[in-house]
């Protein structure tokens, strides 16, 4: 018992009754000795303390008198990967047990007879485990067909392991039906429900799968062993059934069976948000010296045979960890930045699953100051040179995720220049992945202000070192429209390039195929946005018509697959083709409308006035949401009427998702004209003013996920035109906030009544989507009040106090700490669900 308590931290009275409980533990029998041993063992493995349970079945000396808890110490030594061992002592357990029934046999033991049945299935399942060394075919036939006829004959006794096993796995296999204690039934009679209230019920399903986990523990069944998998589909079913009640349990029980994808059904959002941090930073800090101690397994075993114990923690727990660092503090954050530093450096990364997850999850947690002052640790990671693919996708930089405000005060750390000239060399190197890692840190570094001129100067002439067939720079993670901000030779004019890049732009027209090409990972067309994010650019008369008629013909071409596939039912889907080709569509209507409300003049010149309102027309005919063209093709003729404008009001307040997303992407385009002409008529921005103060009053009553893509929309535009915050539009956004903060509360509610909530983790996730916009723009009013001297809004105040709440979570609480940019033009309303 002393093992499990910290010397230091026991008063005298509790170190003499652990000293008496120790003198009273060498008088046991050998019965009760060998269960101690056995429950010893069952802490480690419950602790996931890899270390503690080697050195408690190292302790536990196997006796004859006890051939059955002999086995059970088997099943936990073949558990953890030591096979051989566990079949030595299964083989003599069983002869042990064998040659006690042979000393009665006049007379049937039972109690014999059911401890041979369990140690015959667990025997058969390690000596029926692939791949074994020297392993004997003839053999194990042999041993097989015999155990089957001695099962048979064992069957009559009622000792039968398949069928105990079988029994429980037919209730756990099937889909988990949470038990209701509250019901309304709607009557007949309208408005009238029949409501109902069980009294004393229990939840039938968690007591199956109790009842599962009990009868492994006390037959000393393991869920897997490697190369066999026993019982893996029937304890995976027990984990949605007790997470609830024990989540340690279910946990434990998730890492023994190596199932990674079942994480999300313990740590979701919802069961995350009813503990504090103080209670995650223990699971935490558990977790982190169980993942530490198995290093040394982790190195020894292969993954993909999950040959020991720590090959299974090594594949769960990085995924545990990275749901966990949502609302941890930050000093324990930076002890798994040190963890992620470590994998990163191991000969054995590989062996390692979720680091992807991990390093982007925690990363994302930091505040903008926060991940700056992290960056020299960060400069620490090894530069990769020879990863596979599996490997580029788990251990990606860390940089990838650390975000960039030029309009921040913050403190910038200093930075060793020899690690910078490294990074300059692994740029300019013929690895491909050393190359990609460096650019996209040297680029971090460059946007943070913390090269030097003459490291800058040496930057852009590594990084254009390697090109592309159109010029641009060859192996990064770069988009076309980045080189237009990064540094470049003297003798190199990305501007030029990226306008020939554009001319030669392809764009993913269907024609008269009748099936949809699409790639898994398609999101959008990647020359509309280069386009769009290209805001700077100087574009020739010529190109922007010739660009406007190769849209308008791909419109053209493809607008009967548009249509369709716009209607199609199977829309929701991420991977079908109406998808795929609903991006498609946003991507070319407001490409289109921001060529134009950017280049009226050009437009104009070109005639392409008549062409653009035709497409405009077609669009609305097919039921293509077009509203964001339209309103630029009512600027391009300054013919910005009641009529765009009423239309997108209406469509900002419906229910459509499609519909009321295109809305916010038509005033995101009045907004931009307003923002790039010198000379606003009072109309535009009365109009535009209006369509704001309609947007806020959306904010103020909707309740759907919409609220949060229209808050993102407001905050741009408010960005760019502070002037359109009316007196009107003020009160609305405080009422909403007020609303929202109560509204997307997630408190802590007793267990008893968390099964009968509606919608469950997907109502947590729903509500986080809105807190985190709304948390942006009570920030943005926040800002808006310190410059001009202002009172802050109780209502602003109040989301003030909640993000810097430690029981906030962190994506919530980075909300605050960061100054609130215009988002880019090319931002559309669709992309700020992702």
């Amino acid at each position: 018992m002393m093992r499990y308590y910290r010397e230091d931290g026991l008063t005298d009275k509790w170190r003499e009754a652990l000293n008496r409980l120790q003198e009273v533990a060498t008088t046991l029998s050998q019965d009760h000795s060998a269960r101690l041993h056995y429950e010893r063992a069952l802490f480690g493995l419950f602790a996931l303390n890899l270390q503690e349970l080697k050195a408690q079945l190292a302790a536990w000396e196997s006796n004859d008198a006890t051939p059955f808890w002999a086995a059970k110490k088997a099943g936990l030594l073949a558990e953890i990967g030591e096979v051989d061992e566990a079949q030595r002592i299964l083989q003599q357990s069983l002869e042990v047990i064998r040659t006690k029934l042979n000393l009665a046999p006049t007379r049937a033991d039972y109690t014999l007879l059911s401890q041979e049945s369990f140690v015959m299935f667990l025997l058969d399942a390690v000596r029926q485990r692939f791949p074994s060394a020297g392993r004997n075919e003839t053999a194990i036939s042999t041993q097989r067909r015999d155990f089957r006829e001695r099962w048979h004959a064992l069957r009559q006794f009622k000792c039968d392991p398949w069928q105990d096993v079988e029994t429980l796995a037919q209730r756990l296999d099937r889909p988990h039906i949470k038990p209701s204690f509250f019901t309304e039934t709607p009557t007949f009679d309208i408005g009238r429900v029949t409501q109902s209230t069980s009294l004393g019920a229990w939840d039938a399903e968690a007591l199956t799968a109790y009842n599962f986990l009990r009868f492994c523990e006390d037959a000393g069944i393991p869920f897997r062993i490697p190369g066999c998998a026993i019982a893996t589909k029937s304890a995976a079913g027990t984990l949605t059934r007790i997470t609830e009640y024990s989540s340690y349990w279910a946990l434990t029980t998730m890492v023994r069976i190596g199932d990674r994808k079942a994480v999300d059904q313990i740590f979701d959002r919802a069961s995350l948000a009813q503990m504090d941090t103080r209670s995650v930073d223990e699971l935490a800090t558990r977790y982190l010296e169980s993942l530490r101690a198995a290093i040394p397994d982790v190195e020894a075993g292969d993954p993909r045979r999950a040959e020991n114990f720590g090959t299974l923690l090594a594949t769960v727990l990085p995924e545990v960890l990275s749901r966990l660092c949502c609302r941890c503090s930050n000093p324990k954050k930076d002890e798994l930045l040190e963890l992620l530093l470590q994998v990163y450096g191991s000969d054995h990364r590989w062996k390692f699953q979720g680091i992807g997850d991990l390093t982007k999850r925690l990363l994302v947690t930091f505040s903008i100051a926060e991940q700056l002052q992290r960056v020299p640790k960060l400069l620490m990671f090894p530069i990769p040179t020879d990863q596979d693919r599996w490997e580029e996708r788990q251990f990606v930089n860390p940089f990838e995720f650390v975000q960039f405000r030029n309009n921040l005060t913050i403190h910038r750390p200093a930075i060793a220049d020899t690690r910078v000239e490294e990074l300059l060399d692994a740029a300019a190197s013929d690895s491909s992945a050393a190359r990609r890692w460096a650019v996209t840190t040297l680029g971090c570094l460059h946007d943070f202000g913390l090269l030097d001129e003459a490291q800058r100067a040496q930057f852009g002439a590594a990084l254009w070192s390697r090109r592309a067939e159109d010029g641009m720079p060859s192996g990064t993670l770069y988009f076309r429209h980045a080189f237009l901000t990064v540094p470049h030779p003297a003798d190199v004019d990305p501007a030029h390039l990226f306008m020939n890049y554009v001319r030669s732009a392809e764009f993913p027209i269907q024609g008269s195929q009748k099936q949809v090409t699409v790639g898994l990972s398609e999101d959008g067309v990647d020359a509309c946005r280069a386009i769009r994010a290209a805001t700077d650019v100087r574009w020739s008369d010529d190109d922007v018509r010739s660009t406007i008629r190769r849209l308008l013909a791909w419109w053209d071409t493809d607008k009967d697959h548009f249509a369709r596939y716009v209607a199609a039912e199977e829309l929701r889907e991420p991977f079908s083709p109406a998808f795929a080709v609903r991006r498609r569509l946003s991507d070319l209507v407001l490409t289109l409308a921001l060529i134009v409300v950017r280049h009226l003049d050009a437009v104009r010149d070109g005639n392409l006035a008549p062409e653009l309102r035709h497409a405009a027309a077609e669009m609305s005919e097919r039921s293509v949401p077009a509203r964001s063209l339209e309103m630029a093709c009512s600027l391009l003729v300054s013919d910005l009427g009641k009529g765009v404008a009423t239309r997108t009001e209406d469509d900002l307040i419906s229910s459509e998702e499609d519909v009321a997303t295109d809305a916010l992407e038509a005033v995101q385009v009045l907004s931009v004209y307003a923002d790039r002409c010198t000379a606003v008529g009072s109309t535009e921005t009365g109009i535009l003013t209006s369509l704001v103060e309609a947007a806020a009053r959306t904010i103020r009553w909707r309740r759907d996920r919409l609220v949060a893509r229209t808050i993102h929309s407001v905050v741009d535009v408010l960005s760019r035109q502070p002037r359109t915050l009316t007196t009107e539009c003020e009160r609305s956004l405080l009422l909403g906030l007020r609303r929202l903060l109560r509204d997307t509360a997630i408190h802590r509610r007793p267990r008893s009544t968390r099964s009968d909530e509606r919608g469950g983790a997907w109502d947590v996730a729903e509500k986080l989507v809105v807190r985190r916009a709304a948390a942006r723009l009570a920030y943005w009013m926040f800002e808006r009040c310190r410059e001009r001297n202002g009172d802050v809004p109780d209502e602003v105040g109040s989301w003030k106090t909640a993000c810097e709440s430690d029981e906030e979570f962190a994506e919530v609480r980075r909300q605050w700490t960061g100054k609130v940019q215009p988002e880019s033009a090319t931002t559309t309303a669709t992309e700020y669900a992702s």
